[in-house]
């Protein structure tokens, strides 16, 4: 009885310390070393932890990978624009959600860009989905505060491999419409995601949303555009000799004044890969919310896959 006893207490003791987890801040203060403990809040990440970048502080040096390491979810906030680079033949994985977030409707807002990089053979590999914007509303106007103002949040990724297991969700969000010296008036926060070079393969959907859509019609109404936009090849991109593919295995969703380019205005080329399993609908031509631009871009289709029917919206 006590040998079982005894058994039960270190099984519980076991399972005890599998599930503290921990939530850790990156702060950069000794230099770019991911694994270097000195430069984070609460310790590096492991296994079943949620690593954060520019969440609940500003920070300067941005963090490096040089050692394949796994964590529970990766977090970036807006405290600080910045990046995170996945060394040569190193794998990145993070079990959950990578997600990039709006900041609280009571904090300080900077305009955030972010950015996932890898030295020629870096891989990122997501178990969750990808999200860039999260549920977060901004701070409602007031009669003499912030009015009509549009805080986005950017995310740019360039590395070899970036594999998602989930879908790729751009997430817009409104404030509460409310009465100021200009009529009806709300505050918008907008994504913005640029695949600038390497293959990102996502399982499921691309989705770009509207959590909070302000009701227009009001009389006297004005407001800012709930725009998420989610583009290959991005107006931005300077990598000469950069090809970014986007490979997809589930279906297209756009809310409404969302927007999809597969070839922005970038100085590389693009490449769209349809490779689900089950029915997929191919776009070779612009339609709502969704543009194309041959002959730079290159629709690819895999036949071993799931059947395809070919868009002809003009």
């Amino acid at each position: 009885m006590k040998k079982r006893a005894y058994l039960l207490t270190l099984i519980l003791l076991f399972l005890g310390l599998q599930s503290k987890a921990i939530v850790t801040n990156w702060t950069g203060t000794n230099g770019t070393s991911w694994t270097l403990s000195s430069n984070w809040s609460n310790g590096v990440p492991g296994i079943n932890d949620d690593a954060q970048i520019g969440i609940s502080n500003t920070y300067t040096n941005s963090p490096v990978i040089a050692v394949s390491t796994t964590v529970n979810s990766l977090a970036f906030g807006v405290r600080s624009s910045g990046s995170i680079t996945i060394n040569s033949s190193i794998i990145f994985t993070v079990t959950n959600d990578i997600t990039v977030k709006y900041a609280s409707a009571t904090a300080t807002i900077n305009i955030l860009g972010q950015t996932i990089s890898g030295v020629l053979g870096g891989t990122i590999n997501c178990g969750g989905s990808l999200r860039v914007g999260d549920s977060t509303a901004p701070v409602t106007p007031t009669q003499n505060g912030t009015i009509n103002t549009t805080y986005v949040v950017t995310l740019g990724v360039a590395i070899q491999r970036f594999n998602v297991n989930g879908s790729l969700i751009l997430n817009t969000t409104s404030s509460s419409a409310n009465v100021t010296n200009v009529g009806y008036s709300s505050n918008v926060n907008n994504p913005v995601f640029g695949l600038k070079n390497g293959t990102l393969d996502v399982l499921q959907n691309l989705q770009i949303t509207n959590s909070a859509y302000v009701n227009t019609v009001l009389p006297g109404y004005t407001t800012t555009t709930n725009t998420g936009r989610l583009i290959t090849n991005p107006i931005d991109n300077n990598i000469t000799g950069s090809s970014s593919i986007l490979a997809f295995g589930g279906s297209i969703s756009i809310a409404t004044a969302g927007f999809l380019d597969f070839c922005g205005a970038g100085v590389g080329s693009s490449t769209v890969v349809y490779n689900g399993t089950a029915a997929q609908i191919v776009y070779t031509t612009a339609t709502t919310g969704l543009g194309v631009s041959p002959p730079t871009i290159k629709t690819l289709v895999s036949l071993v896959q799931g059947l395809k029917q070919f868009s002809l919206v003009p």
